[in-house]
Order: structure tokens, then sequence, then C-alpha cells
């Protein structure tokens, strides 16, 4: 995954695309600020990680340019996250979402809303990058409903 931002990083930078230079060398760098504070080199899992977690930082800022009026901010952070998102493996479907709910459930043996949160963890720690956590846990909610 960082081989691949460098190269996109050359190639935006050749074709002078600065938005898109822009996003890539914030993912490079808070990796690198991750991988100090790790004492180890990021997996491409982290990396993934880190671009979701800045997708859903823009998600907000969008939020709160849009109540302020910032049409333009907001759109700026919207082609950030057009960026990132081509990095991201492509996000399962609903009805796929329901099967593995349902297997982390069987396997856990869960019954009650109250393990809600370990098997989000067990969701989240197999299928990070692909896996809605906010459709996942909506999900998991309706099926232990009581």
């Amino acid at each position: 995954m960082k081989q691949k931002l460098q190269e996109d990083l050359k190639q935006a930078m050749k074709a002078g695309d600065q938005a898109r230079v822009l996003v890539i060398r914030g993912v490079i760098s808070e990796a690198k600020y991750k991988e100090v504070e790790l004492h180890r080199p990021l997996e491409g899992g982290e990396i993934l990680a880190l671009m979701q977690s800045g997708i859903k930082k823009r998600r907000d800022s969008i939020a709160l340019y849009k109540q302020g009026n910032r049409h333009d901010l907001a759109d700026n952070e919207e082609k950030e996250i057009a960026i990132l998102e081509t990095y991201l493996p492509k996000a399962l479907a609903p009805e796929d979402t329901g099967k593995l709910v349902d297997a982390v459930l069987a396997e856990l043996g869960v019954t009650s809303r109250k393990e809600v949160g370990k098997v989000m963890k067990v969701l989240m720690e197999r299928h990070r990058g692909v896996l809605d956590g906010k459709a996942a846990q909506q999900y998991l909610m309706q099926k232990l409903a009581p």
C-alpha cells in the first residue's frame, strides 16, 4: 500500500493534480506518525483504517460546513473523500453484511444486546475496510431486538 501511495504521489505531481497530491501526502504523513507512535511499520489494513478515519473526519466536516453555509469548503472535502475512496476496497452489499453478522453471532453464541461490543470487535478485526461498521451495528441491533 505504501508503494502504491508513493507511485500515485509521483504521478499526481507530474500531472499537476494538486488536490490528489495533498490528500496522498496527508495519508503518507499520517502513516509515518502512526509508525513512530507504534514503533513498527504499518500493515496494509492499518493504512486502510487511517484512510477510513480520514473519510469519517471529512464527512463530519462536511456537515459542519453545510451548517455554516460554507458549501465551497464542503465541496472540497467531498473531492478529498472521492480521492481516498479510490484506495478502499469495495464495500459489502447489505445482504452480505447480514450473513457475516449472522455467522459471528452463531460462532460466539451471542443472544443479548449486552454483548454487541464483543461481536463488533470480531467483525471489525476480520473485515476492516470492506465492512460498514454502522450498517453491521444496525443489523446486529435489529437481530438482537427484545
